[in-house]
């Protein structure tokens, strides 16, 4: 592009008219550095190196007019409210009790109930004071008397061991008469 061999020297090449020494499409004489500085100066892309056309001009004069009030206000554009009796942070704090309120509320409600019908499971249980509360089953709510037939499992010897069958599976061992 700028007729520059890879260590960056120009080359030299066919004369142009009105450019004396220089050769091609070189900036400089040949055997001369291409120098960073003017290779970053012709290529630096920043906003205001670009070219601005006549369309884009009259964009930004278009853009700029419509904000000229905005542009021509003193700042800040709204005045100020100073917040003496804290009522932003009062209203904050109200909404956040409001909040811990509901859960704390609902909390305390699921508990009582729950509580409520522990105190219940126990009332029932307690009318019945000889029997232990492991013999029951709590069916919703509902307390039922477990049965128990197999703690005679634990037999010493034959004999009480067939009465725990006869006792367990009565249809099983009808044929089985002692």
């Amino acid at each position: 592009m700028y007729n520059v061999n890879d260590l960056g020297y120009y080359n030299g090449g066919v004369p142009r008219k009105n450019r004396g020494a220089i050769r091609g499409e070189a900036l400089m004489q040949p055997g001369l550095f291409h120098s960073p500085q003017i290779h970053n100066f012709m290529h630096y892309d920043h906003p205001d190196s670009k070219r601005v056309t006549s369309e884009e001009a009259l964009m930004f004069n278009h853009f700029m007019t419509t904000d000229k009030a905005d542009f021509n206000r003193s700042y800040p554009a709204y005045p100020m409210f100073y917040d003496k009796d804290f009522d932003y942070t009062k209203d904050r704090a109200y909404w956040l009790r409001v909040l811990l309120g509901l859960y704390l509320g609902t909390y305390v409600y699921r508990k009582m109930h729950c509580e409520y019908r522990r105190y219940r499971q126990n009332q029932r249980i307690e009318g019945f004071p000889t029997i232990p509360a492991h013999h029951f089953n709590n069916r919703g709510g509902v307390l039922v008397l477990k049965q128990f037939t197999g703690f005679e499992k634990y037999f010493q010897n034959g004999e009480n061991q067939m009465n725990w069958y006869y006792k367990v599976y009565p249809r099983q061992m009808t044929g089985h008469e002692q």
